[in-house]
């Protein structure tokens, strides 16, 4: 969905946007299955350590999972749910927590067929 906006632009003046990038040794394939299991949060997202399922289907659209993450002594407690799936394009997801939303995006590109492009952001 080229062009697709959660929220007109500027509707956050102080939110903040950045682009993870990295390149996998595996397939496309094998990475999506990765990406669409949610359960892998836990082994890949930096901080978190906790993940509970609250409700739907996991990793389908509308999932929720509870998520806790320490970082530098801190505690928060998010929400997360899914809200679009499409491993052969992009998997999106909203984190919530009182005054934080986070909209995240996470797309796949083959670079040959067997290393992967990631872009989280």
């Amino acid at each position: 969905m080229d062009g697709w906006k959660l929220w007109p632009e500027g509707y956050f003046p102080n939110s903040m946007k950045y682009t993870m990038e990295t390149g996998i040794d595996a397939p496309i394939e094998e990475v999506a299955a990765l990406v669409g299991e949610t359960t892998n949060r836990i082994g890949w997202m930096e901080g978190i350590v906790s993940q509970e399922h609250v409700s739907g289907s996991p990793g389908m659209p509308g999932a929720k999972d509870q998520l806790v993450f320490e970082m530098n002594g801190n505690t928060i407690e998010l929400t997360a749910t899914v809200t679009e799936r499409d491993l052969s394009d992009e998997f999106r997801q909203t984190m919530e927590a009182p005054q934080v939303l986070m909209a995240i995006s996470t797309r796949l590109t083959p670079v040959t067929a067997e290393r992967t492009k990631y872009v989280w952001d």
